[in-house]
């Protein structure tokens, strides 16, 4: 993807106008396309906000959600829905309630951590600190 647009920006920068000198609809395009890649550096998430979404979302599951640099995140998610998927439907059955913010640039990155309540009481007998 990198490849192909660094040729079309470099297209664009070429031929930015048409031959009556005026601007190339091209250009206007590429500037929004470029707008869109961009997340919104200005929206910081806070790990606490997308909890509550993902709360919203999952509502037969108890969520645990860490981050602090406002578009990475670690979550956790506790329910006996897990119990009867596999690996991939687990991790699409949290990404359901993450697509919007994902789409939106919003959120960059997740870890998914899931557990049904036995697995997640062994792991808390696991856990030192």
């Amino acid at each position: 993807m990198c490849l192909v647009w660094q040729s079309i920006s470099l297209w664009l920068t070429v031929k930015n106008r048409n031959e009556f000198g005026q601007k190339s609809p091209f250009v206007l395009i590429s500037n929004n396309i470029a707008a869109l890649a961009e997340p919104d550096s200005e929206r910081k998430m806070q790990a606490s906000e997308l909890q509550k979404v993902l709360e919203n979302a999952l509502t037969d599951c108890q969520v645990i959600v860490q981050g602090d640099d406002g578009r990475h995140f670690e979550v956790t998610a506790i329910g006996e829905v897990f119990a009867s998927l596999n690996p991939v439907k687990k991790q699409q059955y949290v990404y359901s309630g993450l697509n919007e913010l994902i789409a939106s640039g919003e959120v960059h990155a997740v870890q998914i951590r899931t557990f049904t309540p036995d697995q997640w009481k062994d792991a808390e007998k696991l856990r030192v600190g």
